[in-house]
C-alpha cells in the first residue's frame, strides 16, 4: 500500500480552508473535505478521521 500524502498548507490556504468548513452556505460535503484537507495538514491520517468524525458515511448524498 502506498504511504499516505501528507499536504502543507500556507496560513492563508489554512484560514480560507477553516472559513469553508464554518460557513452556512457552503454544502456539507465541501465542508467535510475543507475539515479533512486541514486535519491531514495537522498530522491526522484519513482513517483516523474517519473514524472520529464519521466522514465516511453516505448521508451526505445530494449536497454536491
Amino acid at each position: 500500500m502506498p504511504s499516505a500524502l501528507r499536504i502543507i498548507l500556507t496560513a492563508e490556504e489554512d484560514r480560507t480552508l477553516k472559513e469553508l468548513s464554518c460557513a452556512d452556505q457552503v454544502p456539507r460535503r465541501t465542508k467535510q473535505r475543507a475539515i479533512a484537507l486541514r486535519l491531514n495538514a495537522h498530522g491526522w491520517n484519513v482513517p483516523y478521521y474517519r473514524r472520529v468524525s464519521r466522514l465516511g458515511t453516505t448521508d451526505s448524498k445530494g449536497d454536491d
